[in-house]
């Protein structure tokens, strides 16, 4: 796992080394390890490195044999093995065991079209010289980030929006239409984001950019897309079957490192799937890692203990509680965008426990997702039953809006029937709807955000997913797995692991055990209240009962019994205080209503306040913030990549300025 940083001038104009440099050096937390850069006239490539294969040589940018094809990559490759042996057949030469090495000669050998081969998790630039072209590609699930800032001169891409703000080009300016996006989701659907001209990469895409001049644009294009029309021919055996034996493949081939791995382990069925097959495919016990609350009903670390003991796991768990919150304000201002998952928190607690004493970690992410294990999941195939009676329902929407105080709990759901099922599920999801939004933000932001809601509900249907006859809850786990999945849950374990320097994988979102999933019906997923019963039964001799049996309770935290306390009144501080009414975003009456009307009860709102918590407090540690560049030289150490020697006789012959070098630094796990 690694950071990636670049700059292209398209006007011609040589890369600033201070740009490159400080770019670069502003995700030192996702590569601790070593720096590496290539500057070749108007191009520039800046990475740094998480040491997990090929510890000795892996370092980049990585060339090939000439010198003329480099690559900077975050992520892992899981099959670079079998491409290795492949690519030297055809009589390419390798001089590294890395994983990166093989995506040069791949890219040489097939072009664009061989990149469809790989299988990780991975967001990776290849520069090819000859051509002046440069290629940006992104994973088929979007597990790795990756994004752009381009105008007609200059295209810049990175791990993280971080590295833009060396760019005096860039200005820092809020998307209207994004800031209102997060207040109704907690996170920003790609592939927008927070800033003006910034832009995410959507999963599964590969950027084109041919180098032409001032004005030349990027082309992209989807390299993946997997058929999520359910097979009613596969039988409850053959999908229980065929579950197996992927995830026995895709744990295994996550076990791929030079470097120990462990898991995180949070007592539900995801995680405790994987870590059993860890225990399964692998000879050593794994090293587990839990994080549990002295709130009782959402501590699971009782579970997580009983599944340590079933498969003999190397156990580690710490408890947290309220004075976690502590960490909350310095967190948030380290994300790159707003992020108000609760969970974060708990994310970011377990990531650092697990890098005292591991470089990588395995998590069970993707399991509720592929098979309908959310409790929004049993809402869906209500409401599918409800779009049945389509006018019918008119009666009891209109005296619930009519009647029915505001607060009361259910009036909105009732108000909402007569909508189809897709814009009621929408509705449910929304922590500000339409009118919300209007109330609690400035009238200059919402001039310019126009109708948020109108916008989000063409967003969401935009998917090829819902593009269909079938019943909503059929169509979800597509849905899910671009937007929530991508935007939310691995944005949230990309973040919180990185900033402890902590690889995460994620075995269920293997692009093949996916296109497995999405082949299941859904009656083999969901029976009303009980979801993943296909992969419970999948598991059940390997996961010990009492969790497969359990009530599914999540990696939640217990953040509206924190706001009742001390917490609340940091909160109430925050959002009322002068920094936060000078800024102008929030309708300062609006914001004291709310917090006026919990009256120390935040179970109704606490969720919409600490997303309001959430923003103000990474404005203050962005918007706020001085941007200092990088002082410190760069110094290529006692080693420099045998690309510097190509760079030398190419400039003999071309007169191009290349430079490329590495530094490495002192691990410390």
């Amino acid at each position: 796992m690694c950071g990636i940083f670049g700059v292209i001038n398209k006007d011609g104009s040589p890369v600033e080394e201070s740009i490159l440099v400080s770019g670069t050096r502003a995700l030192s937390h996702r590569g601790p390890d070593g720096e590496g850069y290539l500057i070749s006239g108007e191009v520039g490539l800046g990475h740094r490195r998480l040491s997990i294969v090929d510890l000795a040589g892996g370092q980049q940018p990585v060339s090939n044999e000439d010198g003329t094809v480099y690559v900077i990559q975050n992520g892992e490759i899981y099959n670079h093995q079998d491409l290795r042996n492949d690519l030297i057949r055809k009589g390419h030469v390798f001089r590294t065991q890395s994983d990166t090495e093989a995506i040069v000669h791949l890219y040489e050998e097939e072009g664009e079209q061989g990149l469809n081969r790989l299988r990780g998790m991975f967001a990776l630039a290849i520069f090819d010289a000859p051509r002046k072209r440069l290629v940006l590609i992104r994973d088929r699930l979007g597990i790795k980030p990756l994004y752009v800032f381009e105008t007609d001169r200059r295209l810049l891409f990175s791990s993280e929006t971080q590295s833009f703000k060396y760019d005096p080009e860039f200005s820092r300016a809020i998307d209207p239409q994004s800031l209102g996006w997060f207040l109704s989701l907690h996170y920003i659907p790609s592939p927008k984001s927070i800033y003006s001209g910034v832009v995410k990469v959507p999963p599964a895409t590969i950027l084109t950019l041919e180098m032409r001049g001032v004005g030349s644009r990027t082309k992209s294009h989807t390299y993946w897309k997997p058929d999520d029309n359910p097979d009613p021919s596969l039988t409850e055996d053959q999908a229980t079957e065929q579950i197996r034996e992927l995830l026995d493949e895709s744990v295994k081939l996550r076990l791929m490192a030079d470097v120990p791995v462990g898991a995180f382990l949070s007592g539900g069925v995801d995680s405790s799937a994987v870590v059993a097959t860890m225990n399964k495919v692998d000879d050593s016990p794994p090293a587990t890692f839990t994080i549990g609350f002295k709130e009782k009903s959402f501590n699971e670390s009782e579970a997580a203990r009983l599944v340590s003991e079933n498969v003999g796991s190397h156990h580690r768990e710490e408890e947290v509680g309220i004075d976690a919150t502590q960490d909350l304000p310095d967190l948030i201002g380290k994300l790159d965008e707003p992020l108000a998952d609760p969970s974060l928190l708990a994310t970011w607690q377990v990531a650092r426990l697990a890098r005292r004493h591991v470089k990588v970690c395995l998590s069970g992410d993707g399991g509720d997702e592929l098979f309908s294990g959310y409790d929004r999941h049993g809402w869906a195939s209500n409401l599918s039953r409800l779009d049945r009676w389509g006018g019918a329902l008119l009666p009891v929407s209109w005296l619930a809006r009519n009647f029915l105080p505001n607060g009361v709990r259910g009036k909105n759901r009732l108000g909402a029937l007569p909508l189809p099922a897709i814009e009621q599920y929408l509705a449910r999801l929304r922590y500000f709807n339409e009118a919300g939004l209007k109330r609690i933000l400035a009238p200059d932001l919402l001039a310019d955000i126009g109708s948020s809601e109108t916008g989000l509900t063409e967003k969401f249907l935009g998917h090829d997913a819902l593009v269909s006859h079938r019943d909503l809850a059929t169509r979800l786990p597509a849905l899910d797995l671009r937007t929530y999945l991508v935007d939310d849950v691995l944005t949230k374990v990309d973040r919180a692991s990185m900033l402890n320097s902590l690889e995460v994988r994620v075995p269920l979102l293997d692009h093949r055990f996916v296109e497995l999933a999405l082949k299941i019906p859904h009656q083999l997923k969901r029976l009303g209240s009980r979801g993943k019963i296909i992969f419970r039964r999948a598991v059940s001799d390997r996961v010990p009962h009492e969790i497969l049996s359990g009530k599914k309770r999540g990696f939640s935290v217990p953040i509206k019994r924190w706001l009742d306390g001390p917490f609340g009144e940091v909160v109430r501080g925050v959002l009322l205080d002068r920094t936060t009414r000078s800024r102008g975003f929030l309708q300062t009456s609006e914001v004291a209503r709310i917090l006026t009307k919990n009256d120390g009860r935040w179970r109704h709102f606490g969720s919409q306040i600490f997303g309001l918590f959430v923003l103000e407090m990474w404005l203050r540690g962005h918007l706020d913030q001085p941007v200092e560049a990088s002082q410190e030289p760069v110094s290529p150490g006692d080693r420099l990549l045998l690309g510097e020697w190509f760079g030398r006789e190419r400039a003999k012959t071309t007169g191009e300025d290349v430079r490329m070098g590495v530094h490495e630094t002192q691990d410390t796990p």
